[in-house]
């Protein structure tokens, strides 16, 4: 299920950032697998959304970020409750994840489609998804024949990715997986 399923009104606006994993303690609390360990983009008094039929803003009562992220989540008060939220995926307003961005940085969400070509200039096609190795993110990326390659996405392997000409030069080994 996207975010455009879930909030046809906003579903530009709001961007998976992880999945509640499982619940913490008796009072209701909920540990969450970011898909970015790194971000502090969320925090106390936010406002998250989560998957599923109560697909309605949920208030970020206390957030604790660590070995785990474990959030208190308003009206969410025993194990029992926050039982329902677990395996659901969590979205947050997009404008306040690229207000933390630095100018280098970029939301791989948004350089889907994409088109990827050597620093020779040989297309190789465009991207259409990421995952990552637990090391880097890795895009996927559709070949003109049909075929997807994924390729690894590090700084030392990009040389430019150009948001205006929608365009990310690749330099780094292909066919690795």
């Amino acid at each position: 299920m996207s975010s455009d399923d879930l909030f046809p009104t906003m579903n530009k606006e709001l961007l998976e950032i992880g999945q509640i994993s499982k619940t913490h303690g008796v009072r209701g609390d909920v540990v969450v697998k970011l898909d970015n360990q790194n971000s502090r983009a969320v925090k106390a008094k936010s406002i998250i959304y989560i998957e599923g039929s109560e697909s309605v803003p949920v208030l970020v009562e206390q957030i604790r970020y660590g070995n785990k992220t474990i959030l208190k989540l308003e009206n969410y008060n025993n194990c029992d409750e926050a039982e329902r939220l677990v395996r659901r995926k969590i979205y947050f307003p997009k404008s306040l994840i690229q207000a933390d961005l630095k100018s280098d940085e970029y939301l791989l969400n948004d350089v889907i489609g994409f088109e990827v070509i050597t620093r020779e200039g040989v297309k190789l096609g465009v991207i259409t998804s990421f995952s990552d190795n637990g090391c880097q993110d890795i895009a996927s990326v559709k070949r003109t024949t049909g075929k997807h390659i994924d390729i690894l996405l590090i700084k030392e392997f990009i040389q430019e990715l150009s948001i205006k000409k929608r365009v990310l030069v690749y330099m780094g080994p292909l066919e690795i997986f």
